[in-house]
């Protein structure tokens, strides 16, 4: 009897965390009546740990009644739970204790799991060298796995960390090989996921149209799915578009409407993102005050949760409105402290824009000298990036 009820509960293990409420209620109706501290008690509370205190007991009676599997769900959904929650720090904690019993049961499904799960951590954090190195050793184990869904997704994420280093050919070829395997397999939120970062490659090309089509397209499947971090980050992407072509009051729109979702979800990052966004657009439209205070409440969230990707975009943006404002010792500062971050990174667009804008502090300072080097290292970085990405 327990071994039909455990194939019951399988085939519930493809419900996913953003489950309808009917679902999750069954579950919870099946939890009721099994009260026993046994596996099958373990797998039908990691079913349902879209809430902490379900994982939590998952984990407590993992460790009661030694199920190594079930302890390892457990504690890779809780570190899942605190990356929604922004607590990176202790995400990496779960994860990493997580690996650790993986590797000692010898499951390479559970190794790939945490690999890909660290390597999250480290790319949040903007440590995008070491969270591609977990990525590839993840890859690795999926393709010995054979697991094509775990492959997917992996490559969507390699793409991500080129993209960010700039190396935008090879962000593409990533993320359309990871759209092939997505459609072949029908994971529409994959799917989504592919089609905003291919939108996103085509906008830092400047394709502004073909990018729209992507946003639009990944839009569509996102809020069939009602997923609100998705549907913010598109709102943001396609402001963004507007925003490039001089459409300032529908960028400002989609900015606000992207905000505004955040701000009910409580989703930290995409804040930070939209109130950069509009500090940007308000330096566009010579609102230097506004700007100002929209990049420096943003500043001040990205660091609180330890964003240093978003950190040095917001000092790259207040420097460029402090060269605006020809506060050149202000931008100055910020220019220096972006700059840092994007060589720590391995960002190229952002030490591009950092050396083109002490050029123009320098030129503002009347130091003529360093103005000419700095612009000089602009131009030997726009080279670099044209022959490697």
């Amino acid at each position: 009897m327990k071994y039909i009820f455990f194939l019951i509960l399988l085939t519930l293990a493809t419900i996913s965390l953003n489950a309808q409420t009917s679902e999750i209620d069954s579950l919870e109706n099946l939890l009721q009546k099994n009260e026993d501290r046994d596996t099958i008690r373990v797998i039908l509370l990691n079913e349902i740990a879209y809430k902490l205190e379900y994982a939590e007991k998952a984990r407590e009676i993992s460790i009661e009644i030694d199920f190594k599997s079930g302890l390892i769900r457990s504690l890779s959904t809780i570190g899942i739970y605190y990356i929604e929650k922004d607590d990176y720090s202790q995400a990496l904690e779960y994860f990493e204790k997580s690996l650790q019993i993986s590797k000692e049961i010898k499951s390479q499904r559970g190794i790939s799991s945490a690999y890909k799960n660290i390597g999250i951590i480290n790319y949040y954090e903007g440590d995008y060298p070491q969270a591609l190195e977990y990525y590839q050793q993840s890859l690795v184990i999926d393709k010995g796995l054979k697991d094509t869904a775990g492959i997917s997704q992996i490559l969507n994420y390699i793409g991500i960390i080129y993209k960010k280093q700039g190396n935008y050919y090879k962000a593409l070829e990533y993320y359309h090989k990871s759209l092939k395997i997505k459609e072949e397999l029908g994971l529409k939120r994959g799917i989504s996921y592919c089609l905003y970062n291919i939108g996103i490659i085509h906008n830092k090309l400047e394709n502004y149209p073909q990018a729209l089509e992507y946003y639009h397209n990944a839009m569509k499947i996102n809020e069939e799915l009602n997923a609100k971090k998705g549907i913010s980050k598109c709102l943001n992407s396609i402001g963004i578009i507007h925003r490039k072509q001089g459409e300032y009051e529908q960028a400002l729109e989609n900015f606000e409407k992207s905000l505004e979702i955040c701000e009910k979800i409580e989703y930290k990052k995409g804040i930070g993102i939209s109130l950069n966004n509009i500090g940007d657009l308000f330096i566009l439209t010579g609102n230097y005050s506004e700007a100002i205070d929209y990049l420096n409440k943003a500043l001040k969230i990205r660091e609180e949760i330890g964003d240093k990707y978003g950190l040095c975009l917001s000092y790259n943006k207040l420097s460029n409105v402090y060269i605006e404002k020809q506060n050149y010792s202000k931008a100055q500062i910020f220019t220096l402290k972006s700059l840092q971050i994007a060589k720590e990174l391995e960002l190229l667009d952002v030490q591009m824009s950092s050396y083109s804008n002490l050029s123009k502090i320098y030129e503002g300072k009347h130091n003529y000298k360093k103005a000419y080097e700095n612009y000089i290292l602009y131009k030997e970085l726009i080279s670099d990036c044209t022959k490697d990405c």
